[in-house]
């Protein structure tokens, strides 16, 4: 189990609002140190040893990491930011696909007998032409779905970007007064 660092609530607040959507609290603090370093190194090696600082005013320049942007929604990741993280349940899911988030959220409602309440909404329309979640993988115009996802006889469209994947899980599970927060 990593080591647990206490804050005080003012301080855990500011870093949680750097985190925004897109970040994690350990991440936002790991790219401040990674600064710090960064920083240290440049003033004239006072806070580094006199063989580092040489061997550092010698190497080619880092590239920059990236500012911490704040949050601007899902929709703004870059596609090579893989993966997503939420709260359902209270219970924290990380999925690598939206394939694999519909189906440990799928598996969270039906294994813990949430889904009897959502199960009158099956098929869940998105749009005229695409179902979210129906027991069969076929759309409302008879197309197969894309990319199914098949958990206990019903079935989900994974086809989809990671913003509209959690717009549409949310909505869909609101319908039984069920909360799904976006973590990162």
């Amino acid at each position: 189990m990593p080591p647990t660092v206490n804050l005080p609530e003012v301080t855990f607040q500011r870093v949680k609002t750097l985190a925004g959507l897109l970040f994690t609290e350990a991440e936002v603090i790991e790219r401040l140190l990674d600064e710090h370093d960064r920083s240290s190194r440049l003033v004239s090696g006072s806070h580094v040893a006199p063989e580092v600082s040489h061997a550092i005013s010698n190497a080619k320049p880092e590239s920059p990491t990236p500012p911490i942007r704040r949050s601007r929604g899902i929709g703004y990741r870059s596609p090579r930011e893989r993966g997503v993280t939420v709260e359902i349940l209270g219970q924290r899911v990380v999925a690598d696909t939206v394939k694999d988030l519909y189906e440990r959220v799928l598996r969270l409602l039906v294994d813990g007998g949430h889904f009897e309440q959502l199960r009158p909404l099956v098929p869940y329309r998105t749009s005229r032409q695409r179902y979210l979640i129906a027991n069969e993988p076929v759309h409302p115009g008879g197309n197969d779905f894309v990319i199914p996802m098949n958990y206990s006889g019903l079935y989900m469209e994974t086809h989809k970007s990671y913003s509209t994947a959690l717009k549409q899980l949310k909505t869909f599970v609101a319908k039984a007064g069920i909360e799904l927060n976006y973590l990162g």
